[in-house]
């Protein structure tokens, strides 16, 4: 089975997003004062998510739309909950439900592609 350029760069970048989330997780147990347990659980989750997307996507399985979708949901929640979790200002909250809409973009033009090139 060949992969394709696109297929391979999405691997790529879900597999970048599995190890922010993983980092980001693994900073609370290094300094618990740096990052709230809400915020390392949920990056945890979204990494889990990534991770099995990517391998999804690699493989061209059927579920893997499925676990992208459920990876862009909770991604665009974790983003929209950053401003009660580490109590930002209005300012700092004005960019976090953009940010939430791009990443369910992505993770609509991820789910499309995922769909489009599923192996019968």
């Amino acid at each position: 089975m060949r992969r394709s350029i696109a297929r391979k760069l999405l691997v790529i970048l879900f597999a970048l997003l599995a190890l922010n989330g993983f980092e980001e997780a693994l900073k609370r147990l290094i300094d618990p004062a740096d990052t709230p347990v809400a915020l390392a659980w949920l990056q945890l989750i979204t990494g889990s998510l990534a991770t099995a997307a990517g391998i999804g996507l690699w493989r061209r399985t059927r579920w893997a739309p499925v676990v992208i979708v459920l990876w862009g949901l909770e991604a665009a929640t974790m983003v929209v909950l950053l401003g009660p979790i580490l109590q930002l200002d209005a300012d700092a909250r004005a960019g976090l439900w953009p940010g939430a809409v791009a990443i369910l973009v992505i993770a609509g033009l991820c789910t499309w592609y995922a769909k489009r090139t599923l192996v019968a």
